[in-house]
């Protein structure tokens, strides 16, 4: 499905006349280090941040009128230099910012082994306590008070709310948009706000207003766009409107979309740290470019003298190869949408959760696994392919194990009927959930190639600001969920289509268990040529194994074995007559599950579309 292929992580930044390639923004991630420990063997995790509007307030928000200019003008000035940017901040480094599969990132342009790759000056970052009334706020001022000196005193009224209770992304707001109509010539954070996405390009979910959010088409993320929508706009209202505003007389955002663009900036780009118990946000020119990945292979840290933000290998990096940290190794895509407007093609932790899902029937793991050519623990979602990921995609290895594990699984089994309509009544409730979909996964995938060509006119786009991108994040999102739901409903045709042959095998494995048991017998005893007639015809038809005449062999079978229990309790052998038992009763529970499964079987499925039943019976 070529849509799916598509980087999540891909969005435009106009820079004069030419468009490029760019990677959407890293987010606001937390580091939990103990300086005692060895950086390298910290497991890092990124902040999420709360959504609550508790803080704010739940009235009713409307847009307020405001003056004509805005800071779509200001910030967007030059064409972003890296190089440039590094320079005026003094960046110490030892990757390039360049071109990679996943937008502008940092990339080797050598061999580089575990080390600092990254290191920016404290000075030429933004600060600010996370929680500067109830908490420690040492650090967090001497940021401040050392920003201050290399770049201008900063407004009392801004210094005040920057060390107010307000919430942390309401203050870094404050003041990257008063860096923003202040500073847009200075050497540093001129080159840092080239680098930053213009308004028309932002996609996180409080940019989406009703027109826009609708195109995410789930509730929960329609309404999840729509309370963080209301939020900015209130944020707007309370701190920056220039009538009413908290902080009107500072004149930092002219309409709610500047208030929306930096606060999408402070989401999406800020980094936290904890320093000497005291919790950190910052934003920090250069080192923000990192990308995400799944399999990341750098982590981030104040260095140990607490003068510089560093970016570290975790491990060594070839040239050529990108630098990545994480944003959440536990993130579905859901998440991952909600919280910074993108979705990642081949994210591990998908799956799909019907609103119905609790009450939907359990299916067989193993035999799902099985059918499906994978192998592994469903319960710890330890599964892979059953042969080397060499020989397939590890993309669409992703993708089956997602769709595998997003049912309901258990270790219990059942006859054959009973487990097609369960697989029935799974694969109706996928469909439903597809087939509500306002938009067909075909035409989603056509008005995504047709963004991605760049043609608006036949999308209808033309003129209308912030709609694409916005709009084109929202189909991707419902594509991919759609694929993945889509995905289950082929697995489901595939697998239990076949789930009649998966309890075939299991069948067949306990027949094998009682051959072998019973040849094991036979070496001890001297049966009667009938019995070994018997035997033969039932290797010679266990292929067929179902069928009536299968039936009438086993029951043979376990007729003779009777037969041979009497003669061993006339004969006294008590070791024998028990074992004899034992095979009886296991042939007796085959019969038995044989006449649960009344409905008939097919005949044996070919190796190359079942080849484990083949393999389990030899």
């Amino acid at each position: 499905m070529p849509v799916v292929c598509l980087s999540s992580r891909l969005t435009t930044v106009r820079w004069q006349h030419s468009i490029l390639v760019c990677a959407s923004p890293p987010i606001r991630r937390c580091n939990h280090i103990c300086r005692q420990q060895l950086l390298y063997d910290v497991r890092r995790c990124q902040r999420t941040t709360s959504w609550s509007t508790s803080s704010v307030g739940a009235a009713s928000v409307q847009q307020t009128s405001s003056v004509d200019t805005s800071l779509e003008t200001t910030y967007i000035r030059d064409a972003f230099d890296p190089e440039v940017l590094a320079t005026a901040a003094g960046v110490q480094r030892l990757v390039q910012c360049g071109p990679t599969p996943l937008g502008r990132g940092l990339v080797a342009p050598r061999l580089l082994e575990r080390q600092v790759i990254v290191s920016v000056p404290l000075q030429n970052t933004l600060v600010i306590t996370d929680d500067p009334l109830s908490g420690i706020s040492i650090f967090g001022d001497r940021g401040q008070e050392l920003w201050q000196q290399h770049h201008g005193q900063l407004p009392e009224q801004l210094l005040d709310f920057l060390t107010s209770d307000a919430r942390w992304d309401v203050r870094m707001t404050a003041w990257l948009l008063w860096v923003a109509s202040e500073l847009p010539d200075s050497p540093v954070w001129g080159p840092y706000l080239a680098s930053l996405q213009p308004v028309e390009e932002v996609t996180c979910l409080l940019n989406y207003g009703p027109d826009i959010a609708k195109e995410l088409q789930f509730k929960e993320l329609v309404e999840e766009a729509r309370v963080q929508h209301n939020w900015a706009l209130s944020v707007h209202r309370n701190y920056f409107d220039g009538a009413r505003g908290e902080l009107r007389h500072l004149k930092l955002a002219a309409k709610p979309v500047d208030t929306q663009w930096a606060m999408s900036m402070v989401r999406t780009r800020t980094f936290s740290e904890d320093v000497n118990g005291e919790g950190l946000t910052l934003m920090v020119p250069y080192a923000d470019m990192a990308n995400h990945s799944f399999q990341y292979n750098s982590t981030f840290c104040m260095a140990r003298d607490n003068e510089r933000f560093e970016l570290r290998l975790l491990s060594p990096l070839g040239p050529g190869e990108e630098a990545s940290i994480c944003y959440g190794e536990d993130k579905p895509n859901f998440e991952v949408m909600r919280d910074y407007g993108f979705v990642v093609p081949g994210n591990p932790n998908d799956r799909i959760k019907l609103p119905n899902q609790d009450s939907l029937p359990e299916l067989n793991g193993v035999s799902l696994l099985e059918s499906v050519g994978l192998k592994g623990d469903w319960r710890e979602g330890n599964v892979t392919y059953k042969q080397s990921l060499e020989n397939v995609l590890e993309l669409a290895f992703i993708r089956r194990r997602n769709a595998v594990l997003s049912m309901n699984l258990s270790d219990g089994s059942r006859a054959p009927k009973a487990e097609r309509a369960a697989a029935a009544a799974v694969r109706q409730s996928y469909q439903a959930a597809l087939d509500e979909l306002p938009s067909s996964i075909a035409h989603d995938q056509h008005f995504l190639a047709l963004y991605e060509s760049g043609g608006k006119e036949e999308l209808g786009m033309s003129g209308v600001e912030g709609l694409d991108a916005a709009v084109a994040a929202a189909q991707r999102w419902q594509t991919l969920d759609g694929f993945w739901t889509r995905l289950v409903l082929e697995n489901l045709e595939s697998v239990f289509d076949k789930q009649q042959h998966c309890a075939r095998a299991r069948m067949c494995i306990y027949i094998a268990i009682v051959q072998s048991n019973v040849t094991r017998l036979c070496a001890k005893r001297t049966f009667t040529l009938s019995w070994r007639q018997k035997m033969a015809t039932y290797q010679s038809n266990k292929r067929d194994f179902g069928g009536p005449r299968d039936t009438r062999t086993l029951k043979s079978l376990a007729c003779s074995l009777r037969q041979t229990t009497a003669a061993d309790d006339d004969d006294g052998g008590r070791s024998s007559c028990s074992e004899t038992i034992i095979f009886s009763t296991q042939l007796t529970s085959i019969l038995t599950l044989i006449r649960m499964h009344a409905s008939p079987l097919p005949s044996s499925p070919s190796t190359s579309s079942c080849p484990h039943i083949i393999f389990m019976i030899k």
